[in-house]
């Protein structure tokens, strides 16, 4: 049997990121939503979220894109910010100052412990982890996610390792780029997840893609799921620029009658534990 978690990235970034998750799960179109506790629209995003009953989310982990940390004690996080309080613009900045030894795992730790209690303090309940430009799969800090999936009892983190068959629909070199590194740190993280009781979606897909999913490319990704659970993480936005893409695509339909005519069952995070068909820390996926 093939399950798929449509799952909503970003919630609580912008004013338009959330009326899109709104208007998508009033309309049955996503199963799933990932909420950032360091974005500016955080507040609003939980009382949407409460407002349509939907308390289950997964704690969108951040330490890019220009927002600020949730860690009150600045001090513990200063090696992530820039030079105005902020988190780095994005993955290649985290990644170099990681690389060169200025951010260190004792800097992480009580920033990505903030954004998931604040999260659990809203009065929203974690079912998954994930992060924000997948930064969570960087060897030492999924050390860091797995210490905190514990201590806080959070049964399910996100592993964006997508099939190859990917790079063959509408092919983008720098899509190609970002597909390889990922799928190699993910590789290398999934094997420190063996044995650690934390389960973990069978497939994904969402990353090659990520920002430009069209009806096309979804029913691509449909017709290659593998049996058990499969994520895909969506990027709905009701903004002028960007309502035409992901959100329209989500809105329509198209793809959810594909996946009926396939068998696909949507499900929830929690649906999908209930199951009991995830990898449970072992195996390697797709």
């Amino acid at each position: 049997m093939r399950y798929l978690i449509v799952n909503a990235d970003d919630c609580g970034a912008s004013p338009e990121i959330n009326e899109a998750v709104r208007e998508c799960y009033l309309a049955d179109r996503i199963s799933g939503v990932s909420i950032m506790p360091s974005g500016g629209f955080f507040q609003e995003a939980v009382s949407i979220l409460k407002d349509l009953k939907k308390v289950d989310v997964g704690v969108h982990l951040t330490l890019t894109g220009g927002f600020h940390p949730s860690c009150s004690e600045q001090n513990r996080v200063s090696a992530l910010l820039d030079s105005d309080g902020v988190f780095v613009s994005g993955y290649p900045d985290l990644a170099m100052r990681y690389v060169l030894g200025s951010i260190r795992l004792e800097h992480i730790y009580p920033e990505f412990r903030a954004q998931i209690k604040k999260t659990i303090d809203s009065g929203l309940s974690v079912t998954h982890l994930d992060g924000h430009e997948h930064i969570h799969m960087f060897p030492g800090i999924l050390k860091v996610l797995l210490r905190l999936a514990c201590e806080f009892g959070i049964p399910y983190i996100r592993v964006p390792v997508e099939n190859p068959v990917v790079i063959t629909k509408s092919f983008s070199v720098k899509d190609l780029i970002r597909y390889f590194l990922l799928r190699t740190t993910s590789g290398v993280s999934k094997k420190h997840m063996r044995g650690t009781g934390i389960k973990f979606n069978d497939a994904f897909f969402g990353h090659f893609h990520s920002g430009r999913m069209t009806d096309d490319i979804f029913r691509f990704v449909l017709d290659y799921m593998p049996p058990g659970i499969t994520e895909i993480a969506t990027h709905p936005d009701t903004s002028p620029s960007k309502k035409s893409g992901e959100f329209d695509m989500l809105m329509n339909g198209v793809w959810k009658t594909r996946a009926e005519a396939l068998g696909i069952k949507l499900v929830s995070h929690r649906e999908a534990l209930m199951l009991g068909k995830l990898e449970i820390g072992a195996g390697e996926g797709t």
